[in-house]
């Protein structure tokens, strides 16, 4: 079992929880989204995005996750998923104010 957080290279804030078919350890606020993990120099993200929906299935949220050789690392997502979690995150912090 990978866990996400060692390709993201950083250890996360929380207790993970495992996500077997994804390979990958995940945190439960993760709960139902696809994470479609690139390293390439050279990405399709068209390509990525229509995989990482195809694998999401009906309700999961896909994401893309990539990044090259000695470069950062991206998120790539639709544009109303990304508004929705902006607008939830936004309402815990004010719910935790």
């Amino acid at each position: 079992m990978r866990h996400l957080w060692e390709w993201v290279g950083r250890t996360p804030p929380w207790k993970p929880h495992e996500v077997p078919d994804a390979g990958y350890t995940l945190p439960p606020e993760f709960q139902g989204w696809h994470l479609e993990m690139k390293n390439k120099n050279t990405l399709s993200i068209w390509s990525a995005l229509a995989q990482a929906e195809e694998d999401a299935g009906v309700g999961g949220l896909p994401v893309v996750v990539f990044t090259r050789a000695r470069a950062s690392r991206y998120v790539a997502l639709k544009f109303e998923d990304w508004c929705g979690l902006v607008v939830k995150a936004a309402a815990t912090k004010q719910d935790h104010q």
